[in-house]
């Protein structure tokens, strides 16, 4: 299998299972025969599946690999690469600009300028980092989203609000989510508007004053992508359990089984994928965020320091 899975080449994985793929590989292992692919797609009946994310595959499950493509996915890249050894210099390839930059030409910047919500003169956030009258101040004003970062007269009217639906999205974002890891965010939608409930400011008292009424809420549908982080963190860290759940991520799972002999899927997918498959959004338009694996928790950290909100677009965190 060796000689089919030089970096680059584009290659044709059939799995002793039936699964067909295609892919770039990105690397593979001589220890324990794992070939990792990008730009994978899934080939079911000549329709193909786009999988986002590297793939990761095993000599065991492999039955056949044909190389679809007997050149690097990236000629310009080998020929720097050799110019480079053969110099004994390093050779910068010209910068491009990214698209979701290049969207941003003609935009005005005095829409990004943050103005003051209103003021939340009630209560106080019980937060034992603490937390002034004039925090709420300093958020970004939009008719999409709001942000709460204390008890008061915004939160109580938020969860007020949220509860007078019986279906809502959620999603929550932190560092390594988990019951060991830190939840700073929590998101909900009610179907015309996201609040964004800063857990590092409000701490637990965001739970016992309103978002735990509406987690356990059993005539509340609670809209997941795979909740099982969310869960974990809530019960052992803020006692709260999840009631009523809609998890898109199994109902994919069953829509798999419907469509192949009520047989399991190897992988789960995540948020991006189900949206590009069920929903045919192009991927420019799918809020992902990619990073390096061995710095994933250094760089969340950097982020929630501060939490001075100054982030545009912060309504666009991706759901989980």
């Amino acid at each position: 299998m060796e000689k089919h899975c030089h970096v680059g080449y584009k290659v044709l994985v059939r799995l002793y299972e039936g699964q067909v793929v295609s892919g770039f590989v990105h690397s593979y292992s001589t220890q324990n025969g794992e070939l990792t692919l990008e730009k994978v797609e899934s080939i079911e009946d000549g329709v193909r599946r786009k999988l986002v994310g590297l793939q990761n595959f095993f000599a065991d499950e492999i039955e056949k690999i044909d190389v679809l493509e007997d050149a690097l996915k990236n000629k310009g890249k080998q020929a720097l690469e050799g110019a480079a050894h053969k110099r004994g210099r390093s050779v910068v390839e010209q910068k491009r600009t990214p698209s979701h930059l290049s969207r941003m030409e003609f935009l005005e910047p005095s829409t990004l300028l943050l103005k003051n919500t209103k003021q939340d003169d009630l209560g106080s956030s019980g937060n034992e980092a603490g937390t002034s009258d004039s925090d709420q101040d300093n958020v970004p004003l939009s008719d999409e989203f709001t942000i709460i970062n204390k008890i008061g007269e915004l939160f109580f009217e938020a969860v007020k609000a949220i509860r007078r639906h019986m279906v809502v999205g959620v999603a929550m974002q932190g560092v390594c989510l988990g019951r060991k890891g830190k939840l700073s965010w929590v998101q909900i939608f009610d179907g015309g508007h996201t609040f964004l409930f800063d857990i590092l400011r409000l701490g637990e008292h965001a739970f016992k004053e309103g978002l735990e009424s509406i987690l356990e809420d059993e005539n509340i549908l609670k809209v997941f992508h795979d909740c099982r982080i969310a869960s974990d963190i809530l019960h052992h860290q803020y006692s709260v359990d999840l009631v009523n759940v809609f998890d898109t991520q199994v109902a994919d799972v069953f829509i798999y089984r419907l469509h192949h002999n009520n047989d399991w899927p190897r992988h789960t997918s995540n948020l991006a994928s189900c949206l590009m498959t069920y929903l045919d959004l192009p991927m420019e338009d799918i809020n992902t965020t990619v990073v390096r694996q061995h710095c994933r928790e250094r760089n969340l950290l950097k982020c929630l320091e501060g939490n001075d909100y100054k982030l545009v677009g912060i309504h666009k965190f991706q759901f989980l």
